[in-house]
């Protein structure tokens, strides 16, 4: 059974208030990510999160002298709670708007172009140790899916984007052949979920179900017959959150998400 997760200790970043301040003559075009999930969420190191600025600034240097528009990165917003749930989900989503709106209140008297907001999320492993079936767990995965596409109808002027994390086969599993079945059907079942969704085009799915399991991933029988294992070095010692090493290749995973979603092509068109 997973183990009571530990408490956030995810660095808090500053106010980008300041970023905005004494430049209001600008259209600015604005990008950031919001973290909404579980232990695997609020434990992410600041220092290993996606750069925004290593992807983002090379590709539109030129457009932002034509068009005289400035791309801002924002600071993160990490709402993750440890033992969070998929069902908790949908309020931290909340919480991400709430603060957002704060923002731009705070920054009343700036002009922001439109603003790029990318929710990087996982979830799920949580719902499989307190038992919560396949079929409700999913549900409220689809009800998250709406709180970011839906619920906030066309009310906010920005580009929203979601890169799901799928739940991952860790060290303690090795031996716990019922939750090892029961990550893989939630994991297939998320991931129809999101094949079926009105936003799909929208929504990039990670399936790191053995992402940490080496060679043996790729081994016959790796998934059905329970030979995908978990290499301890992309793990704590306790088995169960992930090493720096383990974050390191979630940071490039989700990097490459970013870049695949030609997301700053699509708005220089617009500009």
């Amino acid at each position: 059974m997973r183990t009571q997760s530990k408490k956030n200790n995810t660095e808090r970043v500053p106010s980008s208030t300041a970023l905005l301040k004494n430049d209001n003559h600008h259209n600015y075009t604005t990008v950031q990510i919001a973290l909404v999930g579980d232990s695997d969420i609020s434990r992410w190191p600041s220092s290993l999160l996606p750069d925004l600025d290593k992807i983002c600034l090379p590709n539109i240097s030129n457009d932002i002298e034509q068009n005289h528009t400035h791309h801002l990165i924002l600071p993160p917003i990490n709402v993750g709670v440890s033992g969070a749930t998929l069902d908790e989900v949908p309020s931290q989503i909340q919480t991400v708007y709430d603060r957002l709106d704060q923002m731009n209140r705070d920054n009343s008297n700036t002009t922001e172009g439109p603003h790029i907001l990318i929710f990087v999320a996982c979830a799920g492993e949580n719902d499989v140790s307190s038992g919560v079936p396949i079929e409700k767990a999913t549900l409220h995965f689809e009800k998250s899916l709406d709180s970011i596409f839906l619920d906030q109808g066309n009310e906010k002027n920005m580009e929203r984007r979601l890169i799901f994390i799928s739940p991952k086969l860790e060290p303690w599993l090795t031996h716990d052949f019922c939750s090892r079945k029961i990550y893989h059907k939630l994991t297939k079942s998320m991931n129809r979920a999101i094949n079926r969704n009105l936003h799909a085009s929208l929504i990039r799915y990670i399936d790191c179900l053995t992402m940490f399991c080496g060679e043996s991933a790729n081994v016959p029988g790796a998934i059905q017959g329970n030979r995908a294992m978990p290499e301890q070095r992309f793990f704590n010692d306790d088995g169960l959150h992930l090493s720096e090493e383990g974050y390191a290749l979630w940071k490039d995973t989700v990097e490459k998400c970013i870049i695949d979603m030609n997301l700053l092509s699509n708005r220089r068109e617009q500009l």
